[in-house]
């Protein structure tokens, strides 16, 4: 008995002093990684020498190598990694992390020894090959990296082996010119690498800044161009790279070239129109429509083009401050040379007819004649329901204009009717609660707003819960409704294009009541009628006084928003675009903007989004 208890009692002593040992070891472990990691390498080196003596094992040793060299014992560092070498030759990088160390105590020629026999001895596999170059890369030796790449060229007997890579250190090494050259031979290779190829050059070149960089690329692929007129990849890449410039006119030019070499018929001419159009270079987009147009009535995208002419013609005068009403004129001449010249399927053509109508309703005052044009297509038997109910919108719009405004109810409350549950009808819903707004009866139009809070359309929805606001913070807590029937008044003149009325009316609220909770919608009026006037300064001003000291308003984060807007695209301001679009983000983290605002702040970083 005594025996077996004598047994057991060593036994738990064992048992315990081995556990106790571990314990000591894991909290040794973690106080010299804690040394590590503060850069006490002379603390640090005590553990690891006691930890490579009882467990030698790879780990530890290069651990040990980096606390010998940082406290400068280089010669125990090189006696520790040739030991290591010679017992694990497959590892190639303790080659590297010698000869590292032999170049930072200036010993150039035993660094350029040790890692000369480090690219003769690398494996002809691509995994060995790429593990090496990296490590090179690392370091940072290009140069070396270079040599393994190519030594993996030659004994793979592959030439495209590793182009991607290699023109990745010669960008590294900033040698711009044999990167591009790269990129270049590796479509020639395989066209299928077109997109790869663009993400590189928008990863490795500065779009906005780098101008030796772009001219250099834009060169080559001229140069490419010539040498290979037969290959349109070429001539797409030079387009892409004028398109990320927003150089609309240089892509249209080689396009127009691409078009007549390849004979596509203007497709590519079209499909680039449209992008212009879409980021405002309307006259560019004008002159490629004029292109297809030219060709003749039996083109495929001669009726596209003649529609699109007049749509961006229309935009060109909308969006110049020197457009005067004779232009206006003359453009209401051209969409009456198109109807009068042809018979088109007027399936195609409503759409320009309704543009047409607004024009001279809106932009010429004929809002009788406007009327006219718009139930000339409302009766049409071709005419589908929606597009009739998106037309009787319009002419509420055009009645609001003529201070008809209880018919322009009528009007919405028809395209209401028909599309109830839908985003056309809940649009007329929207406008037709604004006419209870603008004749300063609140409660009826809080009513119907109320109800379009709940739409399925996001926007209809944020601007039904806008104005909702807007009437409760101002008639049921400020019981004097006299500010709000002004403010009323001056959004009827906005939508009428009375822009000097409604200013008139917004700048005497702002004396009249100049602590009045509505300053901030005040200068939000002020920010879309300046606008409309294409006076971007004084629309900053307005954005601005929203967030100097309303910001914590509902208005708060579109001002933010709409200021990154301006910046990106009226002024060109990339870093200030960028910095109020990551003010959405971090002040405001429950706007609706967020999303929009996260994708424009990665694409003006230059993240490649899908």
């Amino acid at each position: 008995m005594k025996v077996l208890l004598k047994i057991i009692v060593t036994g738990l002593f064992m048992v315990l002093f081995q556990y106790h040992g571990q314990a000591q070891t894991a909290v040794d472990r973690e106080l010299a990684q804690t040394y590590f990691n503060r850069g006490e390498y002379d603390k640090a080196l005590v553990y690891y020498r006691d930890f490579y003596s009882k467990n030698p094992n790879l780990g530890n040793a290069l651990t040990l190598f980096k606390c010998l060299v940082a406290v400068e014992e280089y010669k125990e560092a090189e006696k520790l990694i040739k030991r290591e070498m010679r017992k694990h030759p497959e590892s190639l990088s303790l080659g590297i992390d010698l000869g590292k160390m032999y170049k930072d105590i200036g010993d150039e020629k035993q660094a350029k020894k040790t890692w000369d026999a480090v690219v003769n001895q690398v494996p002809a596999t691509q995994n060995d090959i790429t593990r090496i170059a990296r490590r090179f890369s690392a370091i940072p030796e290009y140069e070396y990296a270079l040599k393994v790449y190519e030594k993996g060229k030659r004994e793979l007997e592959n030439f495209y082996a590793f182009n991607f890579e290699i023109a990745d250190i010669y960008g590294l090494m900033g040698q711009t010119d044999k990167m591009i050259d790269m990129y270049l031979e590796m479509l020639s290779f395989n066209p299928g690498y077109m997109q790869t190829v663009q993400n590189l050059l928008n990863r490795n070149i500065d779009f906005d800044d780098d101008v030796e960089a772009m001219e250099l690329l834009r060169s080559r692929l001229l140069k490419f161009i010539q040498q290979n007129p037969d290959q349109p990849l070429y001539s797409e890449l030079l387009i892409w790279l004028y398109i990320q410039q927003r150089d609309f006119y240089g892509a249209l030019a080689q396009v127009k070239a691409l078009d007549r070499r390849m004979n596509e018929e203007g497709y590519r001419v079209f499909g680039l129109a449209e992008m212009a159009e879409g980021n405002g270079f309307y006259d560019v987009a004008e002159n490629g429509y004029q292109y297809i147009v030219k060709k003749g009535a039996d083109n495929p995208f001669y009726l596209e083009s003649k529609l699109a002419m007049l749509r961006t013609k229309k935009l060109v005068l909308e969006n110049d401050t020197a457009t005067k009403k004779v232009d206006y004129e003359l453009l209401s001449q051209s969409y009456a040379e198109f109807f009068s010249d042809a018979e088109f399927d007027p399936r195609l053509t409503m759409q320009t007819k309704r543009d047409w109508a607004m024009l001279v309703g809106q932009q010429l005052g004929q809002v009788d004649l406007g009327l006219v044009m718009l139930n000339s297509i409302i009766n049409h038997p071709a005419t589908t329901e929606e597009f009739k109910a998106m037309c009787q919108i319009d002419a509420g719009d055009l009645l609001v204009m003529n201070n008809l405004i209880w018919d322009a109810a009528i009007e919405y409350m028809k395209a209401e009717k028909a599309f109830k549950y839908d985003d056309i009808g809940e649009q007329a819903k929207f406008k037709a609660a604004k006419i209870y707004y603008y004749s300063g009866e609140f409660g009826f139009a809080k009513g119907m707003l109320d109800v379009l809070k709940g739409s399925t359309s996001r926007l209809i929805a944020n601007d039904a819960l806008y104005l909702s606001q807007l009437i409760t913070d101002n008639t049921t807590i400020d019981t004097s409704e006299v500010a709000m029937q002004k403010f009323a008044k001056a959004d009827l003149y906005f939508n009428q294009f009375r822009y000097d009325e409604a200013m008139a009316i917004l700048d005497t609220i702002l004396n009249e009541f100049p602590a009045h909770r509505l300053a901030d919608d005040v200068y939000f009026m002020q920010y879309k009628i300046s606008m409309k006037r294409m006076r971007y300064k004084n629309a900053e001003t307005h954005l601005n006084n929203i967030l100097d000291a309303h910001s914590s308003d509902i208005l708060g984060d579109d001002a933010a928003f709409l200021l990154g807007v301006l910046y990106e695209e009226k002024f060109r301001d990339k870093k200030t675009a960028m910095s109020y679009y990551e003010k959405v983000l971090t002040d405001f983290p429950g706007s609706l903007h967020v999303v929009e605002s996260r994708k424009r702040f990665r694409t003006l970083r230059g993240d490649q989004l899908p």
